[in-house]
């Protein structure tokens, strides 16, 4: 007969391999395509800006800037902010992206998809992420030992979104979410030091919304296109 220990731990075996499978067939089911049509209004590349495959999390950028640093500061933020009042004045690069005006920086000088992959590459504007998160089945996933989403969208295709954290002036935080720069300052007008960005968390039960974030903080970056490759 088998001892109770032998049966809890034959049972414990059994969901790791379960899980361990799961994972498996998922990853098989990730596009590896460069540029991935998940049946939506763009491609969303496969990987993130700086990374070499989906889950890595790449470079962190703030928003419009297009060189990676040490630290994410208000005051190294361009050529340095002294004070939050700086934003939306002549002093700030962005004025003219900004509310009122709220134009998209994708493909433009400050678009550091742009600036690392080509014009065929942009940052997706906050509607095509609220698309992303609209008409895609979100799923959390281990791909390749890292933690994130399986998109998958209405064609059936796959991309997977690790986690990546975020750089804020306290430094590194909030490794179990994702935080995504759009191209696309936010809509409140007395809110000009921020931009959207597309935010997940596996801790919060999976949530995804639309978020606004510091434009000075350090965001990862998933490039779209229209391309056709």
């Amino acid at each position: 007969m088998n001892s109770l220990s032998g049966i809890i731990g034959g049972t414990l075996n059994g969901i790791q391999l379960y899980i361990n499978t799961l994972n498996e067939k998922l990853t098989h089911k990730i596009s590896k395509d460069v540029a991935v049509d998940l049946g939506l209004s763009v491609k969303w590349s496969h990987c993130n800006i700086g990374a070499q495959s989906p889950e890595q999390c790449g470079n962190f950028y703030a928003w419009g800037e297009i060189s990676v640093k040490s630290g994410y500061f208000l005051n190294n933020y361009f050529s340095g902010f002294k004070d939050s009042n700086f934003f939306g004045t002549e002093k700030d690069p962005l004025r003219t992206f900004v509310y009122p005006n709220k134009k998209s920086i994708g493909g433009t000088q400050y678009d550091a998809a742009t600036a690392e992959l080509g014009l065929c590459w942009r940052m997706p504007t906050s509607e095509e992420c609220q698309e992303l998160i609209d008409k895609c089945v979100w799923s959390t996933i281990q791909y390749q030992n890292k933690i994130g989403m399986r998109v998958v969208g209405p064609n059936n295709k796959a991309i997977f979104i690790p986690c990546t954290g975020v750089y804020t002036e306290a430094g590194y935080n909030a490794p179990e979410s994702g935080h995504y720069w759009s191209a696309t300052p936010t809509n409140n007008e007395e809110a000009k030091r921020y931009a959207q960005y597309l935010f997940f968390s596996i801790g919060r039960s999976g949530v995804k919304e639309m978020k606004d974030e510091n434009r000075y903080e350090g965001c990862c970056i998933r490039p779209v296109t229209t391309m056709v490759f």
